[in-house]
């Protein structure tokens, strides 16, 4: 039988061998990678930017996304009273105002209607 530490190629008269002293001391003298530094979980507290308003003013519809800017709330938590009210929305749905309001409310926000600009070209027709 054959030493398994002896690797022979198909190439006639060409023989690779290495010994297993040999095999042991290259893996050994190969330097080892750099460990990453622990990262404590402090380290991943995140802010909240955000702050709740006590009063806001709305257009007649507005996107989610911009409700949840306007409001002042994380976008997960505005998602979630959505969805505790049976209403399944994205981040780019539209809402009316009587929603925004009822749920603004739902975070003790005070909601007021933004007056429509009128043109003078509307009025004359």
């Amino acid at each position: 039988m054959a030493d398994p530490s002896d690797v022979r190629t198909r190439t006639p008269g060409v023989s690779v061998s290495r010994s297993r002293s040999a095999i042991a001391a290259a893996t050994r003298s190969t330097p080892t990678p750099k460990s990453k530094p622990k990262v404590k979980p402090e380290d991943y507290k995140v802010s909240n930017t955000l702050t709740l308003k006590e009063e806001i003013t709305l257009p007649e519809t507005i996107t989610v996304k911009e409700f949840s800017e306007k409001l002042g709330v994380p976008i997960g938590e505005l998602i979630k009273a959505f969805i505790s009210n049976k209403m399944m929305l994205s981040l780019n749905s539209s809402i009316d105002y009587d929603t925004a309001s009822l749920i603004a409310e739902d975070f003790g926000v005070k909601v007021n209607k933004e007056k429509a600009a009128v043109e003078m070209q509307d009025v004359l027709e």
